[in-house]
């Protein structure tokens, strides 16, 4: 690896660490993934170069899996039958946004069903 895409790769953890801190401060649910998630997605759309390393990522992918997991507590799970009606609402709502996608590539893009 060479020295300037280390520095870069370096920035992007950065940036992500202080997103993910800044979220935990505001205490955002599951802050430190969607607090670095946000910024590391604001700068990326900005035009910022934020490359990762494939071996960081994969660790992260555990990490991630660890946190969301570590969220769900007894007392969230005792709940989850008031949510029967929330929970349908977004497997309606998870199939219309994937049929109207498809159906938008298709239409305005010139994309078949398969890409």
């Amino acid at each position: 690896m060479n020295k300037k895409y280390a520095l870069h790769v370096a920035r992007t953890v950065l940036i992500g660490c202080l997103g993910g801190l800044t979220g935990y401060l505001l205490n955002l649910p599951l802050g430190w993934l969607v607090g670095s998630m946000l910024t590391t997605s604001i700068c990326a759309m900005s035009g910022m170069q934020m490359p990762v390393l494939w071996s960081l990522r994969s660790v992260m992918i555990g990490v991630i899996g660890l946190m969301a997991g570590s969220a769900f507590t007894p007392e969230i799970l005792a709940h989850a039958r008031q949510w029967s009606m929330t929970m349908a609402g977004v497997g309606v709502y998870s199939l219309t946004a994937w049929g109207l996608g498809i159906w938008v590539c298709c239409k305005f893009s010139g994309q078949n069903r398969v890409s």
